[in-house]
């Protein structure tokens, strides 16, 4: 008799994973590409639309509350019907809500329309996290599962660009309706390729016992390998009489699992790393789009706003690389990783305070670094998230972390505003920011014992005779 992962781990890495990468990977490309250009088109839109200070952050915030409900909603309805369905939905919406967002033409309609595509990321992001976990070879599923946040950089570049074409200066009255089509170009892309090509995850079907499914999608894999597929799944799973469990019954039961004494320490570490990850990585995104038209074209550079925009997106590529090598080849854990990551963050939000006193290229070296640093944490705590739940609440897990994240990642634009209105400028939030990091590195020291580079096994999980 094998387990799954066994069975998995024998088929091997091949072209299946592949593409599955790159379909998962998409609903990251599509939040990247639309996190930038909310951030670089709020002054046009705001000029354009009449649109406050304060409404500019609510608006990026509104965003994120939607992102929050979608995750709340992703994972128990994952865990219930499948992550398959769920991507798919995401990217429906996405599409729907995108196109709309370039006829708004008040700040409620374009509010309302910004939280639609919100719900349509928080649907996709734990779905695709879970599906790309749950269908790895383990010696590849973790460091996959970090360079999914390379998607996420990769779309911020495609929004740079689009920037840089449309919208130079990030003043130009107007332009920002074209820069909401070319945000939503991904999911058009993507939705008709995922729907035709786009496999359940194996270990859902296991737990539930959808013994044909799970054949055809082992088969599938095995289409694209030279590997035999080893075991025949016909036998031990889910048949007549089993008194295997496929886990928890209904959404209630799944969620409430999230709490239960062997995962609530899992939980509440996991959603207090996402939040601090989230704050610092969208509150920076948020506050350099703000940050550098007022700057201009000043005596230490010649870069253009969305120049620095397209710059700092650039240094998130080799941030997660760092993130892969130190999965991948690190001895010393996650934990350290993680406290190690903070510590820079902590440093380079300090020196962030330079812009007030004309160090400007002490500031621009910053706000650089300080990306590569945030998007490596960001990256690494959801490779930690990702298989410290079990598979009949990991959906669920994964979709609670993604949201209690996307609420911190709400409330740093309206801290970035406040820190304004209280002082006349960034360093309240820039200190909180450092604040934070620090908290979430002694938060890591607690972190229960990480499952990088181990299986997945589950207590339902049922054997597969081998063949």
């Amino acid at each position: 008799m094998a387990r799954l992962h066994e069975v998995v781990d024998g088929i091997g890495f091949n072209r299946f994973h592949v593409m599955l990468f790159i379909q998962v990977g998409a609903i990251n490309f599509a939040e990247g590409a639309g996190v930038l250009v909310l951030s670089a088109m709020l002054p046009s839109m705001a000029e354009d639309l009449a649109i406050s200070q304060t409404g500019r952050a609510m608006l990026f915030s509104i965003a994120f509350a939607g992102v929050t409900v979608g995750g709340l909603l992703s994972g128990p309805v994952g865990d219930h019907i499948g992550r398959r369905p769920t991507l798919l939905w995401a990217h429906i919406l996405i599409c729907v809500f995108g196109t709309f967002c370039r006829w708004a033409n008040t700040f409620y309609c374009m509010a309302s329309l910004r939280f639609g595509l919100g719900i349509g990321l928080g649907l996709g992001i734990p779905a695709s996290i879970t599906l790309l976990v749950e269908s790895t070879p383990t010696r590849y599923r973790d460091p996959l599962t970090g360079l999914l946040t390379l998607m996420f950089s990769l779309g911020e570049i495609f929004g740079a660009l689009g920037c840089i074409i449309f919208m130079p200066t990030l003043t130009e009255v107007g332009q920002w309706t074209t820069l909401c089509t070319w945000a939503t170009m991904p999911s058009y892309l993507m939705l008709p390729v995922s729907y035709m090509l786009l496999e359940e995850s194996p270990r859902y079907l296991a737990v539930k016992c959808k013994t044909e499914q799970l054949r055809n999608v082992l088969e599938a894999m095995v289409r694209w390998s030279r590997s035999p597929l080893g075991c025949d799944v016909d036998i031990d799973v889910g048949s007549p009489g089993s008194t295997r469990s496929s886990g928890p019954k209904d959404v209630s039961d799944i969620i409430c699992s999230l709490f239960r004494h062997d995962v609530r320490s899992v939980t509440l570490v996991c959603t207090f790393l996402c939040a601090v990850a989230n704050f610092v990585f969208f509150g920076q995104s948020y506050a350099m789009a703000q940050i550098f038209p007022t700057l201009g074209r000043t005596s230490s550079t010649d870069i253009s706003p969305a120049g620095h925009l397209l710059t700092s997106a650039l240094f998130e590529v080799p941030g997660n690389l760092f993130c892969f090598v130190l999965v991948h080849y690190a001895p010393w854990g996650l934990k350290t990783s993680l406290q190690f990551l903070l510590g820079a963050i902590t440093v380079l939000s300090v020196c962030l305070l330079s812009v007030d006193y004309g160090m400007y290229g002490v500031f621009f070296s910053a706000a650089y670094m300080i990306k590569f640093a945030a998007i490596a944490y960001y990256a690494m705590v959801y490779v930690y998230i990702a298989t410290a739940f079990p598979t009949k609440c990991r959906g669920t897990g994964v979709g609670f972390c993604v949201s209690a994240g996307r609420l911190a990642a709400l409330v740093a634009p309206l801290a970035f505003g406040e820190s304004y209105l209280i002082g006349g400028t960034e360093a309240g939030f820039l200190l909180v920011t450092g604040v934070m990091a620090l908290l979430a590195a002694a938060m890591a020291s607690k972190a229960p014992v990480d499952m990088c580079g181990a299986p997945l096994v589950d207590a339902e999980e049922p054997l597969l005779a081998e063949a």
